[in-house]
């Protein structure tokens, strides 16, 4: 059943820039002609799709079309462009066609002509997965916070604040990283540093197109901030545990694995949403415990080494 539907028109030549929806997409062509360039999930790397917090949420920062019908030969391309020149359907719409568009499936949409048309979304298992998930990751993150400041006062020294800062760090990380280990780093490989230090490079490698946000939400690196001591920049090295903490991260880690397991075998044309839908969430703990402005130190920090 849809839950949402929107009418698009434009003109000859108007562009959508690359994105994905959460949902289950129908795009019916009512007048004119589109045509729509698609990725599987598993090319959001590739694609380099901002941050779940970032004003661009579940778009590109690159810009497909440029790239391939830049100056050169396409061998002069980095490995990432390569991918993304290389993997796409395309398809055109004329009048009365209707096109599915799986859920976090990437498309760049450009009107060939005059062109109206609707799409229709409906609610997909992985937003309900993801929508639980988050819940789950809200009580965790509660949890942590509470169990690492049961002491918290005014008379609180910037020593003991760091202290509390550093042991939810601490505990944040030993669970993502569990996490990503049981569910998505399975070949002897791959491990998770280098895992996650692949998403980094994704999200968050590229500045340019981040910070020129940054009146609105700053993404800053390490080197970038001038208060690191006082940040999630330093305090993952060590390592701060109570019977409590134990009990919060294997229940947390016990639930979110199976359900991103689950996540997994929908459908192999959904094959990399459940990847997605995990860098999503480990964005939403660090938010829930630090703030959007740690997200990119955090991953940098805490998560890739």
């Amino acid at each position: 059943e849809p839950t949402q539907s929107s009418l698009w028109l434009g003109c000859s030549g108007v562009k959508a820039q690359t994105h994905y929806d959460k949902s289950h997409n129908f795009f019916l062509q009512a007048v004119g002609s589109k045509t729509f360039t698609l990725w599987s999930p598993q090319f959001w790397r590739d694609l380099k799709i901002h941050s779940a917090f970032h004003p661009f949420d579940r778009q590109s920062q690159r810009d497909w079309v440029s790239e391939r019908f830049a100056d050169g030969p396409l061998s002069n391309v980095n490995k990432h462009s390569r991918r993304i020149v290389d993997a796409p359907l395309q398809v055109t719409l004329t009048e009365g066609d209707l096109l599915y568009i799986p859920p976090y499936w990437a498309h760049a949409v450009e009107s060939d002509t005059l062109a109206a048309g609707v799409s229709f979304l409906s609610a997909s298992e992985e937003e309900m997965m993801l929508a639980k998930l988050k819940s789950w990751a809200d009580t965790f993150a509660a949890t942590v916070v509470s169990a690492s400041a049961p002491d918290a006062g005014d008379d609180d020294t910037e020593a003991d604040a760091f202290l509390r800062s550093s042991t939810i760090a601490q505990n944040v990380r030993r669970a993502v990283r569990e996490l990503a280990a049981r569910t998505f780093v399975q070949s002897p490989l791959v491990s998770v540093d280098s895992y996650f230090g692949d998403h980094y490079q994704a999200r968050f490698q590229d500045q340019e197109s981040i910070l020129q946000e940054k009146a609105v939400m700053s993404f800053q690196r390490c080197e970038d901030r001038a208060d690191a001591k006082s940040t999630v920049c330093t305090p993952c090295e060590g390592s701060t545990d109570t019977p409590e903490l134990s009990t919060a991260v294997a229940q947390f880690v016990n639930a979110s694995a199976a359900m991103l397991r689950s996540a997994q075998t929908l459908s192999p044309v959904r094959l990399g949403a459940a990847d997605l839908m995990f860098i999503d969430l480990v964005e939403h703990i660090v938010v829930t415990t630090f703030g959007a402005e740690h997200i990119a130190s955090f991953f940098d920090k805490c998560l890739r080494q």
